[in-house]
């Protein structure tokens, strides 16, 4: 069986990849291919913490969303955060082997590159997770 991280990525992946809007807005990956245009959402680190008992395996996951534009304003940043807060806060999951109890939005910023031209994005989501 998986592990709590993986199948937290591809449940997010693929939740975010069953929205058309999102995917006609950016690209969606795990690793940035050389050739990619902007923008774009790439999924992030995890940080997870058992939440365990003796009925049963729980796990709290910090998952991290990043976004990249290189539109001139906030806009298209801000685009891109709203479909995520849209796709992903207070959803269920589908996960093999888990059920996601929970799945919120924890924190949300932008903020210019040092490069002066690239927007960039970061959404935490907060997850509880249990294996059945």
């Amino acid at each position: 069986m998986a592990g709590f991280e993986t199948v937290i990525q591809l449940a997010v992946i693929n939740q975010l990849k069953a929205n058309a809007e999102l995917v006609a807005l950016a690209g969606i990956y795990d690793s940035v291919p050389k050739t990619t245009v902007y923008p774009y959402v790439i999924i992030g680190d995890d940080f997870g913490v058992d939440d365990s008992t003796d009925d049963f395996i729980r796990r709290e996951t910090i998952s991290t969303i990043h976004s990249w534009s290189r539109d001139r304003g906030k806009e298209e940043t801000k685009l891109i955060q709203g479909y995520l807060d849209e796709i992903l806060n207070r959803t269920e999951l589908t996960m093999v082997g888990y059920s996601n109890t929970l799945i919120h939005i924890q924190s949300s910023d932008s903020f210019l590159e040092a490069d002066g031209k690239t927007r960039h994005g970061i959404v935490n989501f907060k997850l509880i997770t249990k294996r059945i």
